[in-house]
């Protein structure tokens, strides 16, 4: 339980709005090919330091938290308000759960968040009762905990994919992929084929994928990458990560030609090993409308950051006359990046924040029943290096 402690109100209120703002942060670099580690590193540290000094105001802390749920019922703020309170086993968090429950389930998230960040020691007082419960986010949260620490729940997973709310059955057919048990795979196979919700219908998908499966799960992971909805780009992601060949390049290249999915498909094809690939991307460097994404892919092909190497150009007076007015730089230079390839010394390497998932997901793709490594954990780099 929190301690009763002085609190200056308006201090406490940019702390919890600090945690909020950070956490969300955190998901958004992860999907940023301009982000590395150490990006990733002062973020946390930020974030690790709002809610230590918010949790300094005592039980304040958590109804200055439900004051912000009240006004803006988000995942950030159901991070920040969950996530002291577990830290602080606070006798508050059935209270703050109910209401979690009746928010929008997209915001449930921000509740999987909380129970990523305090650790599992934090958790351990929990976990039992939520798995068990009748409730439908308490038995998400129990997945959740699974899922971030790759604990495996045992015979209880079966029970979960047959659960009868279908945020839960999504869970737990992400957690069955991750978790690399082959013997699950039939099942999940079973729920690819009988599930109606496109949520569900992804997680069994990958979950098949990562456990060997190269047929439905391939042609259902298809099916969504060329779609325009919610998983859309994680599955494009996984297809280019899966497979190669001129099969592959011909699929991709029919996507670049879609208009909803040709940003998506373009930035993508710099996961294609490929030297083709870099030539074609550097020929689109002054097309205006398809820059931003050449650019974001040559960061993913790249083994080096684009600003250190000096290869990015931010004013559009400095680009064609297409750039002039146009936002979403800095952008590519073809030439610049040309010089830098073909230079004796390379730049030094960097691995952004998108790389460690695809890294991961890579290395569970080519050995079925291995656990899937947790690639977004907490990273110590000092905050103000």
């Amino acid at each position: 339980m929190l301690d009763k402690q002085a609190v200056i109100p308006d201090i406490l209120r940019q702390h919890v709005e600090g945690a909020s703002f950070f956490w969300m942060q955190r998901g958004r670099l992860f999907h940023d090919p301009e982000m590395g580690t150490a990006q990733l590193g002062r973020n946390d540290l930020r974030l690790s330091a709002h809610l230590a000094a918010a949790m300094a105001s005592g039980p304040d802390t958590l109804a200055e938290a439900e004051r912000r749920f009240d006004d803006f019922p988000e995942e950030g703020e159901i991070f920040a308000w969950l996530a002291p309170a577990l830290l602080a086993e606070d006798p508050s968090i059935p209270d703050i759960l109910e209401r979690v429950a009746v928010a929008d389930p997209k915001t449930w998230r921000g509740a999987s968040g909380a129970v990523a960040w305090v650790g599992i020691d934090a958790l351990k007082p929990f976990v039992s009762a939520w798995s068990k419960s009748h409730k439908p986010l308490q038995r998400y949260l129990a997945l959740s905990a699974f899922t971030h620490y790759r604990v495996d729940p045992g015979d209880e997973l079966t029970r979960y994919l047959r659960d009868t709310d279908h945020h839960v059955r999504a869970r737990a057919l992400r957690l069955a992929g991750e978790l690399g048990n082959l013997d699950r795979l039939p099942k999940i196979l079973a729920a690819m084929t009988t599930t109606n919700d496109p949520t569900e219908q992804f997680w069994a998908a990958r979950s098949a994928m990562l456990l060997g499966d190269r047929s439905a799960s391939s042609r259902s992971m298809r099916k969504i990458a060329e779609g325009n909805t919610l998983h859309a780009d994680a599955a494009l992601e996984l297809v280019v990560l899966s497979e190669t060949g001129d099969e592959l390049r011909r699929w991709l290249g029919t996507l670049i030609q879609t208009p909803d999915r040709r940003a998506a498909a373009t930035e993508i094809s710099g996961l294609v090993d490929d030297p083709a690939v870099i030539h074609w991307l550097l020929s689109k460097c002054t097309d205006p409308s398809d820059a931003t994404a050449v650019t974001r892919a040559l960061r993913i092909a790249l083994p080096f950051d684009l600003e250190d190497a000096n290869v990015l150009v931010s004013d559009p007076d400095l680009l064609p006359s297409g750039f002039a007015g146009l936002d979403g730089g800095p952008w590519a230079v073809a030439d610049r990046v040309r010089t830098v390839l073909d230079a004796e010394k390379q730049p030094e390497p960097f691995t952004n924040l998108p790389s460690l998932r695809q890294k991961a997901l890579a290395a569970a793709l080519n050995t079925p029943g291995h656990t899937l490594s947790e690639w977004r954990s907490f990273a110590p780099y000092p905050a103000w290096s």
